[in-house]
This record gives structure tokens, sequence and C-alpha cells, in this order.
């Protein structure tokens, strides 16, 4: 609790307003238990575990000079980023950290998913077409046909689509050198626990894609530069039938139709672009209108979007509970002093 005259201020806005005050109070933070990477790389660590044991029982076979490298590189990254830290360069630590972080995530999601794709459990996508048809006042064949012939149209969509593979390296370069690691940290352990939770919901409700599931060919989209449609559908049915054997950090796609991450990350993005005015604000308009292209460039039911939003909304939720409750249970019995002379724990 915060003490000012006679006056008790609880922890409000999860201290936002001590972090704007002098370097004095914002090494206070840190000290009574700021946000850090430590949530977001237990989840990382947990899908490795997952992705070691799983993979052994299941008597996958491990692509040893692909994980090496991967491993090196991240561990790397990683080293070079508590150097920086070490010698004062924060923001260096920060931006390569938090990059690192976000590629140890995904890489491990789509690991995951190879694996939890040997359930074999029924495909969902009638389930899912059964409510676009409900949702949608088209079909999807109609939305195909009127897209198919706009070559312009689609290859602006596809840009738009494939950002998100590399905005959250902008978004943690901005964030860094803003000095904002409350909104770093809070966005990379939600955008860890985005693929978890996508991983626990494609374990159980797999789809072959939309483009698969009714049948439209390559043809039908000439300007479509995303293979999301078809090549995770030979994917799963190679992992299915036994001949894709191999747990690896390279070539695989992503698997995951239901909820469509790329809507629970176009809308983690927006949040974290959200808190950089005005730049941000380009950038909060780019990811609204990645949702709107999801289904067409990615091959996904248009419920899958809203399943994304839901796992983006649910992961935001739950990693600031975390970061308030470890920050109170941090300062338990400390109290911090925010006098007009200064501030002292």
């Amino acid at each position: 609790m915060c003490k000012w005259g006679m006056t008790t201020i609880p922890y409000v806005g999860e201290l936002r307003w001590l972090s704007s005050q002098r370097p004095k109070s914002r090494e206070i933070i840190r000290s009574v238990g700021a946000p850090s990477p430590a949530p977001a790389w237990r989840i990382v660590g947990l899908m490795a575990f997952l992705v070691v044991i799983t993979g052994h029982m299941l008597r996958f076979t491990f692509n040893t000079d692909a994980i090496t490298f991967t491993a090196t590189a991240l561990g790397g990254a990683v080293l070079l980023a508590r150097v920086a830290l070490a010698v004062g360069m924060r923001i260096i630590a920060t931006f390569v950290e938090s990059c690192a972080l976000l590629l140890a995530a995904s890489i491990c999601a789509v690991s995951l998913t190879v694996l939890v794709s040997t359930l074999g459990l029924p495909y969902a996508d009638p389930a899912m077409a059964a409510v676009d048809n409900v949702l949608l006042p088209f079909s999807w064949r109609q939305m195909v046909e009127a897209l198919g012939p706009r070559h312009d149209l689609v290859t602006v969509m596809c840009a738009i689509y494939q950002s998100l593979n590399w905005q959250p390296f902008v978004l943690m370069a901005a964030l860094a050198i803003k000095a904002d690691e409350l909104t770093v940290w809070r966005f990379a352990h939600a955008w860890c626990l985005a693929l978890a939770l996508s991983v626990a919901i494609f374990a159980i409700a797999p789809s072959v894609t939309a483009y698969v599931h009714y049948g439209i060919n390559p043809s039908a989209m000439p300007a479509l530069t995303v293979n999301a449609g078809w090549r995770p559908a030979e994917v799963l049915h190679a992992i299915r039938d036994g001949s894709l054997r191999e747990v690896t950090t390279f070539g695989v796609p992503g698997l995951i139709t239901f909820p469509s991450f790329h809507a629970a990350g176009a809308m983690l993005l927006a949040w974290g672009f959200s808190k950089i005015r005005p730049f941000g604000l380009i950038f909060v308009s780019l990811n609204v209108a990645m949702l709107p292209c999801i289904p067409a460039i990615g091959s996904h039911y248009f419920v899958d979007v809203i399943g994304g939003i839901i796992v983006a909304g649910t992961s935001l939720l739950a990693s600031s509970t975390k970061r308030a409750s470890s920050v109170r249970e941090s300062a338990s019995g400390k109290m911090i002093n925010c006098g007009p002379a200064g501030a002292s724990l």
C-alpha cells in the first residue's frame, strides 16, 4: 500500500502512476515485484517439457540439428540480453529477450500441435461450417467467387495477414525504446497464454480448414500467396496416417484452425500498440483490418475469428490478474512512503 500523508492509496492502474515518477520510484517498483519475463518463460518451459515427454511417449524422432541450432540461437539471445542488462543497456536487453521469448513460445506451440494431432479426434469442420451458416448472410463459396477475380485486393489482404509475422518485433522495439516494461512483459505473458490455450482447444477440436472442407481448389484464388488452406490439411493427414513422425523447428505450418491465433494475435497486438501514441494507432488500424482478412486468406471459418478474439481477451485478463497478484505478494509486509520528499521502502 502507498501512503500519502494520512491517506492510504491501494495499487491502482497496475503501478503505472508510480512508474511515471522519478527514477528512484521506478527502482521501488522493481523491488516489490514489477512485471518480469518469468511468467511467460514458465509457460514456454512447460510447453517445451510437454513436447519432449509427449514426443518420446509417441515415439517421434527429434531433428537434433534443427533443434540444437534453434536452442543455441535462442539461448545466445537470452544470454546477450542478460549481459546487456548487466551493463545498463536496458532497451537492448528488453528487446532481445522479449523477441527470443516470443519465438520460443511459437516454436514450442507448433511442435505441440503436431503431437496433439495424433489424438485423431473427429474433425470439427462440419460444426464450424454450421455455425458460420447461422452467422453469415452469404456462403463460403460466394465469398471465394467474389474475391477470386480481384487479384489486387487479395494481394493486399495477404500482406495484411502476413504482417503478424513481423509486427510483434516492431512492438517489442517500440515498447523497449519507450521503456514500458510493464506492457512488454504483460504482452509476452498474454501471447504465451494465447498460444497455450489455442493448442489446448485445437487438441479437442481439430479442423482441416475451410478451403479443404468445402472442396475449393487453389485455382479459385490465383492471387492467394498464403498456403494456409491446403498445406495444413496435408500435414494433418500425414500425422494421422503415421508418415510424419518428426519434431522439428523448421518447415511445419500452423495447424490450428479453431480458434484462430491470427485473430488472437491481432487483438493482442492492437492492445500493445494502443499504448504507443500516436505512432501505434497506425498498427491498431492494421490489426483491426486483419480480422476480415483471416477467413479468406488463412482459410478460417468466421467462428474461428470469434474464438481467437475470446482467447485474446481471456489471455489479457489472466496476465493482468497474475501480474497484480505477484506484485501484491512480493510487496507483502512492505510500505511505500510517497511523500513530497521522495519515496522509500
